[in-house]
């Protein structure tokens, strides 16, 4: 079995593009001139994620991650894997059935119920000099080592907007960082920074889209999400990490703040755009187109996908994010209002990265 994948190394999000094999009892991972990034035994692979079209895949003890974008690869490791992940699970029962049961149990009610308001809670009283690093730290290792864009006409538009925005919603405006990256995303990050992949940019059609990321993100950051999505995930760990001065805190925010935040965050960050563009008399309609191309590739993959009877449907429900389609739909009843920017403006802003 072989075929296609994107491979994470799980120190940045910074995405690369591998060929994938089975062979023997490993699965062998390439890159496009065909030298080995990792061999990963098949009894060592924990599924992460599966849902319509995603396959991930991570090897136990690491956070090297892959990512299937073959279908009939990922159905032929969905697979093979299930018998091993049977016998571990079944091997774990016989030896933890009784007190470890009731642990996790209990561990489990803890985190559902109490454990998200308790983090929440300390996340305000995390003090702002540790926050400032945190935000520091994030935002390079998000960055990785790909060349800033700093076109000097494009950059000051697109900082221009974000002061605009967050004048309108009564933030002070935040530290924008732009990454050669052709993936299409943006990251908030604690201490009131934003960083934007320029293939965010790149595949926008309307400037009021950028504007719309720019409030979302701001929105972010308006209701804490980075800091109270660090504290979630890392507890313990980040406090100590932090205390101590950890090298490996910079790959944990920058692990945190890509996994994607929970639906009720995003759609405090797009209530938040949507009021703060009417505020700023911009027309937050345009931000649906945006949506809505995001809903038709959704829809793809739900065509594509490799589970049986249609099942990929009702796994949106399921998503960490809101339906694209739905958030297509509440942008679109947005009043009307006015461009972010020129064509000329716009134009130039696309070239952020020193090319067209």
């Amino acid at each position: 079995m072989q075929g296609n994948g994107i491979y994470f190394d799980g120190a940045a999000p910074v995405p690369r593009q591998a060929n994938l094999a089975v062979d023997g009892a490993a699965l062998s991972i390439t890159d496009a001139a065909g030298a080995i990034i990792a061999r990963w035994d098949l009894g060592d692979i924990d599924l992460v994620d599966h849902r319509p079209a995603t396959l991930t895949l991570a090897r136990r003890g690491g956070e090297a991650r892959v990512k299937v974008t073959d279908p009939e690869l990922a159905a032929g490791l969905i697979v093979a894997l299930r018998a091993g992940l049977r016998r571990r699970a079944w091997g774990g029962a016989i030896r933890w059935v009784g007190a470890g049961a009731s642990l996790v149990a209990a561990l489990g009610l803890f985190l559902v119920f109490a454990w998200p308001s308790a983090a929440d809670l300390l996340a305000q009283f995390l003090p702002e000099s540790w926050l400032d690093r945190l935000g520091q730290v994030t935002a390079s290792a998000v960055a990785g080592q790909r060349p800033h864009c700093t076109d000097p006409r494009a950059f000051a538009l697109l900082d221009g907007l974000a002061g605009r925005i967050a004048e309108a919603s009564g933030r002070p405006k935040p530290e924008i960082t732009v990454v050669r990256q052709p993936v299409a995303n943006a990251f908030a990050m604690p201490a009131n920074r934003i960083v934007f992949f320029s293939g965010l940019i790149a595949e926008a059609q309307h400037p009021n889209e950028i504007a719309g990321v720019l409030a979302h993100e701001i929105g972010h950051l308006e209701r804490r999400h980075p800091s109270r999505q660090l504290v979630r995930q890392g507890g313990l760990f980040l406090l100590v990490e932090m205390f101590t001065g950890g090298s490996s805190l910079g790959a944990f925010g920058a692990s945190a703040v890509s996994t994607g935040y929970s639906r009720a965050f995003e759609r405090e960050a797009d209530d938040f755009a949507r009021a703060t563009l009417a505020q700023a008399g911009l027309d937050a309609r345009p931000v649906a187109g945006f949506f809505g191309r995001m809903a038709a590739k959704e829809k793809a993959r739900e065509k594509d996908s490799i589970l049986p009877f249609g099942l990929g449907g009702s796994l949106d429900y399921l998503s960490t994010h809101p339906n694209s389609a739905q958030r297509a739909a509440a942008f679109a009843e947005a009043p009307p209002g006015r461009a972010a920017l020129t064509a000329a403006e716009f134009a130039a802003l696309k070239g952020i990265c020193g090319t067209q």
